[in-house]
């Protein structure tokens, strides 16, 4: 674990956030999905949701290729999709409205303290729009930075349920039981 957090700390930040879908089919999609959540926590990572047919995980950037190894040892792969999209245009955008609203609201602040009684109210406005941009900015940012540390992982499990057929002579097939295999057995004959 310490490793990671090394590794994590010194290496350059990545620029593109990694996604990956995979669709696998299994046996025993409980099973499954714990294997998988306990290896993303190995790594240092999270599982974000989870329900009877898939699950989400979020793991370090860099280690998901880990995580989809062990995705496509499970069962039979069906389906696998991996993309990057490069947000480093967006985050660089985002930090430069930041310190661009930030740099106003200081001005404001400035001008509020020499502002009279009827500028206040105006500036006060001001200021809290200011407030409310900057605040919004930063959440953006941190969801982008955290969004480039993590790679989302999205699984969904196929499951083929097997029985063996039923001693009463029905199938499981529920259409079968509707057809009278006697007439058609009779109509093949002729």
């Amino acid at each position: 674990m310490i490793g990671l957090l090394t590794l994590l700390l010194t290496a350059p930040p990545p620029t593109a956030a990694s996604d990956a879908t995979l669709v696998v089919k299994v046996t025993n999609r409980d099973a499954a999905a714990d294997a998988l959540a306990k290896k993303a926590e190995e790594l240092g990572g999270y599982f974000s949701s989870r329900d009877e047919t898939s699950i989400v995980l979020r793991v370090p950037t860099g280690t998901e290729d880990e995580l989809i190894a062990l995705t496509e040892k499970q069962g039979v792969l069906i389906e696998r999709l991996i993309s990057k999209n490069d947000l480093s245009e967006v985050l660089e955008d985002a930090r430069s409205k930041l310190r661009s609203r930030e740099e106003t609201l200081k001005r404001y602040f400035e001008v509020l303290r020499e502002a009279g009684p009827m500028q206040v109210v105006m500036v006060e406005r001001e200021i809290v729009a200011q407030i409310q941009d900057i605040e919004g900015l930063k959440g953006r940012i941190r969801a982008m930075e955290h969004r480039l540390r993590f790679a989302t992982l999205n699984i969904s499990f196929e499951f083929r349920e097997r029985r063996a057929p039923l001693k009463t002579g029905l199938s499981s097939f529920q259409w079968l039981n509707t057809v009278n295999l006697a007439d058609l057995l009779e109509d093949f004959r002729r």
